[in-house]
């Protein structure tokens, strides 16, 4: 079996003049058709136009290189086996495009640290609060209404403290105090004898 070389333009000028010819022998002619015209709203949002300019960006930066061609097949251009010729090798992709780090933003919302509520919330929370009047008031006294149910407790302790010092006191009385009692006792006898006398007295006149 011979050998064949094949150069690569010849590989697609062959390609490209087969398909060429194929048509033209179809004798292909295109349909006369109606088209509707429509106009379509382009307008579309800000992220979709972001995401298109970065794919645009991202295909500038990566191209095709048919250099170093990925496919199976021999090197060097040439081939044994006319089958593995005729495959349609795939050109490598060659990009350009630096390996961005990715920024990880760890900042919290300000909602996380601030809480904002509607007027409807504010009002639910004033009616289940407490405000500092309804804590103070109940420490108080307020004027009992039956004030002869309840006991003073300082009052009758020292109450009860006085009958005690009173019992305490009560012990036998010195000499000069007894005879100043029995001296009195006598005078009060003389008085009450003198005044009966002078009543009979008067009665004989």
């Amino acid at each position: 079996m011979k050998e064949q070389k094949i150069s690569r333009s010849h590989l697609y000028d062959d390609s490209q003049s087969e398909y060429e010819s194929e048509t033209e022998s179809l004798g292909y002619s295109a349909p006369n058709l109606d088209f509707e015209f429509i106009e379509v709203d382009t307008s579309e949002p800000q992220e979709v136009e972001e995401n298109e300019s970065k794919v645009e960006k991202q295909e500038e930066e990566e191209f095709e290189f048919p250099l170093f061609s990925m496919g199976g097949g021999g090197g060097g251009g040439s081939s044994t086996d006319g089958k593995a010729a005729d495959e349609p090798k795939q050109p490598m992709k060659v990009s350009l495009k630096e390996a961005e780090e990715e920024v990880i933003n760890q900042e919290r919302p300000e909602s996380y640290y601030i809480a904002k509520y509607t007027p409807d919330q504010s009002r639910q929370f004033e009616v289940c609060a407490l405000d500092a009047k309804s804590i103070i008031e109940p420490v108080y006294p307020s004027d009992d209404p039956r004030p002869w149910k309840c006991i003073d407790l300082n009052k009758y302790n020292a109450q009860i403290e006085l009958v005690k010092n009173k019992e305490k006191r009560k012990s036998r009385p010195g000499k000069k105090k007894r005879e100043t009692k029995i001296a009195c006792r006598e005078r009060r006898i003389e008085r009450v004898q003198l005044a009966k006398k002078l009543q009979v007295e008067q009665k004989k006149l």
